[in-house]
């Protein structure tokens, strides 16, 4: 099928049906029918168009509607299949299925694009520091307060485990992720997802009883448990800049005692 047969120029394209219209191929604004298919499906996926567990209209009415070929419409499914966005499945329930994207796709992506341009772990600890903060505010200043429940949960799991370093360190994760999601900004909530993601590796690296910290380490724990508590207190009170300043201590407390189990420019581990 030639580029003319796509779109003849001649024609007005559709609101439903983008312009398949490749252009010169020695232009550097080519883009295959596959792409601009691939791209006008991505657009409905993300404004919800297609939601998220549905299954993709039958290939003969996407063939219908675009005006191409069966397989220049696989290609661009392909596309969407790379990007994480849909999955093929045969059987009874045969089609391609949409799937939103998550975190933890976001994350493996991340980790490696940012180990290729040689950002450590240490990085994304001081960019937690700069995230988290904001969002203990923000929460802190919430009018009505939201649900605190589950960030006292989880301080008592902490103090449960204060002395089980590697369980600790999860647990300050999966707070940190809480009370990002409470914070009311979507792109706050997500990054620290991410964030959570690629550091739960590097958690692995930390011993798993108190035997094996540095006696540094050990003695600035209760210290620590006590101003991560009087963090929660304050967030509870609505002291905004209190909890603020609180977690941003306790975040440069993390900061010092990472530096003393992991080297400061280790890379970022690859999400396999």
């Amino acid at each position: 099928m030639t580029a003319k047969s796509l779109c003849p120029p001649a024609t007005p394209t559709p609101p439903d049906r983008p312009s398949l219209e490749p252009g010169n191929a020695s232009s550097p604004r080519f883009r295959k029918a596959s792409q601009v298919i691939a791209d006008a499906l991505r657009h409905e996926i993300s404004a919800g168009v297609i939601a998220d567990g549905d299954l993709l209209p039958p290939e003969g009415d996407l063939i219908e509607r675009f005006g191409v070929s069966r397989p220049t419409l696989r290609e661009a499914i392909r596309i969407l299949e790379t990007e994480g966005l849909l999955t093929t499945t045969r059987g009874g329930n045969k089609g391609h299925r949409i799937h939103h994207p998550t975190a933890y796709q976001a994350a493996r992506q991340a980790s490696l694009a940012l180990r290729l341009r040689g950002a450590t772990i240490m990085d994304v600890f001081v960019l937690a520091s700069i995230l988290v903060p904001p969002a203990v505010r923000m929460v802190a200043e919430m009018k009505p307060q939201p649900d605190l429940g589950e960030l006292h949960r989880l301080y008592e799991l902490m103090v449960e485990h204060r002395d089980h370093p590697q369980e600790l360190a999860r647990l300050i994760r999966r707070f940190d992720v809480a009370v990002c999601a409470l914070c009311g900004n979507a792109a706050i909530s997500f990054v620290s997802q991410m964030m959570a993601e690629i550091i739960e590796l590097q958690i692995g690296e930390i011993p798993s009883d108190l035997a094996g910290l540095p006696p540094e380490n050990i003695a600035e724990m209760g210290p620590a448990r006590k101003r991560f508590g009087d963090m929660l207190a304050a967030l509870t009170a609505g002291d905004g800049e209190k909890a603020e300043e609180l977690m941003q201590q306790r975040l440069r407390d993390m900061i010092r005692s990472h530096t003393r189990l992991v080297t400061r420019n280790a890379p970022i581990q690859l999400i396999e």
